[in-house]
């Protein structure tokens, strides 16, 4: 068990913004950067996934998901980690 592994919390920046998920803290808080898009969130953001099927493998707590998720016309994810895929089912319900 983790220190932040029963925190739920809603996202205030980054991919997730607006989102809930349970579990850690995901990203660096933004008052440590404010602003500031790394070079995987502009790859991200860039994609036009509207008419797609995603398929996320190793979906680790489902945080790629839940973002594809917004965007994708289908998201399929699979986590073999029986950990990980109760923390992916818990914030993807």
């Amino acid at each position: 068990m983790h220190l932040f592994d029963n925190a739920n919390y809603t996202a205030r920046h980054g991919l997730l913004k607006g989102m809930k998920r349970k579990g850690g803290l995901g990203r660096v808080p933004a008052l440590f950067s404010p602003g500031i898009l790394t070079a995987e969130e502009q790859f991200w953001r860039g994609l036009n996934l509207s008419r797609m099927t995603v398929y996320d493998i190793g979906a680790f707590h489902g945080l790629l998901t839940l973002f594809f998720a917004k965007r994708a016309k289908a998201v399929v994810c699979f986590e073999p980690n029986t950990q990980n895929y109760k923390r992916l089912m818990e914030n993807l319900m």
